[in-house]
């Protein structure tokens, strides 16, 4: 465990094993949770993390990052510098989420509310940039301004001198004033710097309270209070922006332990290989949509042959045909999220796939390589390039490095299986950006992996 001077408690997933007691007394209640929910699991006296992202009790605020940035961080600014990487990942993956792949949603909940504290926090303090505090748009009745007269009004509460015709010294008409130091301009406040203080920095949002007063939630009211007082505001305004920021305030005080509440917050990923699958699909743009067709699909029929079911499983990572007049390459790609080496010393592959995982390659390839439905690669000179992408810190320039293949002897394919690593930072840098990989690097990338 990694705390940094913000108090930010860092953790690993998967490749780092910590001590149980100690793991249950910094989670709190969220070690239960964690380990209903599969998002940990235990041996012996140890617990390890399949769980990626951010997670809050009432005290504490904890960045469990991804296993390939073990041991290559060692100053606090660098272990924010990955979180907020990862949570920019997390919110590009959350809107590109495949819904046909099991298990692909984000965890975006808290305990007491329905989303996540840091996406409130996301919300409200982008909600403030644009559009400032809270304020109420309060009409009174005043004496002696540039408006409007109300006659009716000023007639039956002034006393006129009357020469020739009447002279009123006061004329009263209608003037809009903003209150923005009711209740819930304080609870807009309290949620500002609230939110600041605690998720700013993660969020990479500058925000400058620094005039705004300062309040704990108890010193302005009692929780119901506060969201009876949100709640009647609700039934009688109409403008969108409130309405939004109305039920975002709620939803803030229900999440948050300032009232002695046993609550929790997450926003992460279970089975962070889904997002890197989602980085390296989109990074190499993946057409396995256009594609699909031509991927033999198994058929289950009974034995009456009356049913007849066609399902799509078969389905690579990536293809990807790079057009060629000369040579054009068909990429079929599995996106690992294995921590692969060889072993020098032991003269062995060490967290390696299995032959499952190497079988199903070769399969993509000998379906693609045979089809005879008038796929459009096949008019070309077209080979095949069969690749497993390992996340691999190669250096802060470097996209890929080749490091091996791997083969299975059979009567159809005589071509290995390329093993190679690709750099997180700059795939992710990508994801981010939504840039995809240019066609250079596409050519980099094949000629580095041949």
């Amino acid at each position: 465990m990694h705390q940094t001077d913000n108090g930010i408690t860092f953790l690993f997933e998967q490749a780092e094993q910590y001590s149980l007691a100690a793991i249950k007394t910094s989670l709190g209640i969220l070690y239960d949770f964690f380990l209903e929910n599969n998002y940990l699991s235990v041996s012996f006296e140890t617990v390890s993390f399949s769980y990626c992202g951010i997670a809050a009790n009432a005290t504490t605020l904890f960045c469990i990052l991804p296993k390939y940035l073990k041991n290559q961080l060692n100053l606090d600014r660098e272990y924010i510098a990955q979180a907020k990487k990862l949570i920019k990942v997390l919110k590009i993956y959350q809107n590109n989420i495949n819904l046909d792949i099991p298990d692909s949603d984000l965890i975006n909940c808290s305990s007491h509310a329905f989303s996540s504290e840091i996406s409130l926090a996301d919300l409200i303090l982008n909600d403030y940039l644009q559009n400032g505090i809270w304020s109420l748009i309060q009409q009174n009745i005043v004496p002696n301004s540039d408006n409007e007269t109300l006659w009716d009004y000023t007639i039956e509460n002034t006393y006129p001198v009357v020469t020739k015709y009447p002279y009123y010294f006061e004329l009263f008409s209608f003037e809009n004033q903003y209150v923005s130091n009711n209740i819930i301009g304080k609870i807009h406040r309290w949620a500002i710097n609230y939110c600041a203080d605690k998720y700013s920095e993660l969020l990479d949002i500058n925000v400058d309270n620094s005039d705004e007063q300062s309040l704990s939630l108890e010193d302005i009211g009692e929780k119901n209070f506060l969201l009876y007082t949100i709640e009647k505001e609700l039934r009688i305004t109409f403008n969108d922006r409130n309405i939004r920021l109305l039920k975002m305030l709620a939803e803030l005080i229900n999440s948050n332990g300032a009232y002695g509440d046993n609550v929790y917050t997450l926003y992460g990923k279970n089975k962070f290989e889904h997002v890197w699958e989602s980085g390296v699909s989109f990074c190499f743009q993946n057409q396995y949509q256009a594609y699909k067709s031509y991927l033999s699909t198994p058929k289950w029929i009974n034995k009456d042959k009356t049913i007849i079911s066609e399902k799509h499983t078969v389905r690579p990572d990536v293809i990807r045909w790079v057009k060629d007049a000369q040579n054009s390459i068909m990429l079929i790609i599995d996106a690992k999220y294995y921590m692969f080496k060889f072993d020098d010393i032991s003269q062995r592959a060490d967290n390696n796939p299995g032959v499952g995982d190497i079988i199903k390659q070769y399969f993509y390839q000998f379906i693609l390589g045979r089809t005879t439905s008038g796929a459009e690669w096949l008019n070309y000179p077209t080979s095949y390039l069969n690749i497993l992408i390992f996340p691999g810190l190669i250096g802060s320039f470097k996209l890929m490095e080749f490091i091996g293949s791997v083969s299975i002897e059979n009567q159809a394919i005589d071509k290995p299986i390329y093993n190679v690593y690709l750099n997180p930072d700059i795939l992710f840098k990508h994801y981010i950006a939504q840039i995809p990989f240019s066609g250079n690097q596409i050519t980099e990338f094949i000629g580095a992996s041949k």
